[in-house]
């Protein structure tokens, strides 16, 4: 159905890619032999660019430049916020003026398919989606730039606010490199959001920079120590306590898409109604409908168009929530 086209490519093509980053990043992050070699925030980078090669392929090369561009001036930035504090309003305008440039330059940098016809389509659009004008990464850098504008400010002030109160050592893990590129390429929210602030997704488990290296001692120490079946239920009940808003929250998300879906394959069909209802040629019965008719497609066509945006974000933002991730409510109203 064309009214409803972005929501069916979402739901055939970059849903399961979601769903199952989502997956990954979980296990990932519970497996002893990962966990003691990579710390999570590197997890994070790696199973992110999966999703984002998986989506966009080399297509996305203009997005991966933006983030390093942003990255080298925020660096600069720092520097010269650290060397004379007075600079800090002239390193903000510097930072807009520069995400304002990549914003502009992101149209002029977009892969057209005319360009590309002789490229193997996977290659250049990821081998996941097919639909490929829709979520291409032209229309996904909105997030994109509001993420490099919220690392780059959020930074820049707590450097500045340190400098201020004569603390020449700032906190080391304020601007860490590895902890930008898990903000910037988190999975959950890198396609739709919803945008979180760099000092809240900071604080979050996905970006911690530490590697769990007390797993390490503990076997060295007692090799032989069996686990308790107490302590294992205790641990599935913890783990399952934290994960249960995630989990009932996109459980909500699958099922309401499950019911759009059916309704859009039997009675809701809002391009017959609006567009081909009056067109003689296509022979549709009834031909004309009544006031009340119409006003009831109108009211299902505005709660279906909020749906789509509800389970799309919602999908999203549970999917965060499950890895421990915090991310702001972009719909906070009931399904009806």
């Amino acid at each position: 159905d064309t009214f409803h086209d972005l929501f069916l490519a979402w739901t055939l093509e970059i849903l399961p890619v979601e769903l199952l980053c989502g997956l990954l990043l979980f296990v990932a992050r519970r497996i002893p032999w990962i966990t003691r070699r990579w710390s999570p925030a590197a997890v994070t980078v790696g199973v992110s660019l999966f999703q984002v090669l998986s989506l966009h392929g080399i297509s996305a090369f203009w997005s991966f430049g933006s983030m390093f561009i942003n990255l080298l001036v925020s660096e600069y930035t720092l520097h010269l916020a650290r060397r004379k504090p007075s600079y800090a309003s002239r390193c903000r305008w510097l930072i807009w003026a520069t995400n304002l440039s990549l914003i502009a330059s992101n149209n002029y940098y977009d892969i057209q398919e005319s360009n590309s016809s002789s490229w193997p389509a996977w290659l250049v659009y990821g081998w996941f989606r097919k639909q490929k004008s829709l979520f291409s990464p032209w229309k996904t850098y909105r997030y994109l730039a509001l993420r490099q504008l919220s690392y780059s400010l959020d930074v820049l002030e707590e450097v500045s606010r340190e400098k201020k109160r004569k603390n020449t050592s700032p906190r080391k893990d304020s601007h860490s490199s590895l902890q930008y590129w898990a903000y910037i390429l988190y999975a959950p929210l890198f396609m739709h959001g919803p945008v979180m602030l760099y000092h809240n997704f900071r604080s979050s488990p996905a970006a911690n920079v530490k590697v769990n290296a007390l797993g390490i001692r503990e076997k060295i120490e007692n090799p032989s120590q069996r686990v308790v079946l107490s302590r294992v239920v205790h641990q599935f009940t913890l783990t399952l306590g934290r994960l249960s808003s995630g989990l009932i929250l996109l459980c909500a998300m699958i099922a309401t898409t499950s019911v759009l879906i059916f309704a859009l394959q039997t009675f809701y069909m809002p391009t017959i109604v609006f567009l081909k209802m009056h067109c003689p040629s296509l022979q549709v019965q009834p031909m004309n409908l009544q006031g009340p008719e119409y006003f009831v497609y109108g009211q299902m066509l505005l709660m279906f168009i909020f749906l789509n945006s509800h389970v799309i974000f919602g999908s999203s933002r549970a999917m965060a929530i499950l890895d421990g991730v915090e991310a702001p409510n972009d719909t906070p109203v009931s399904h009806l």
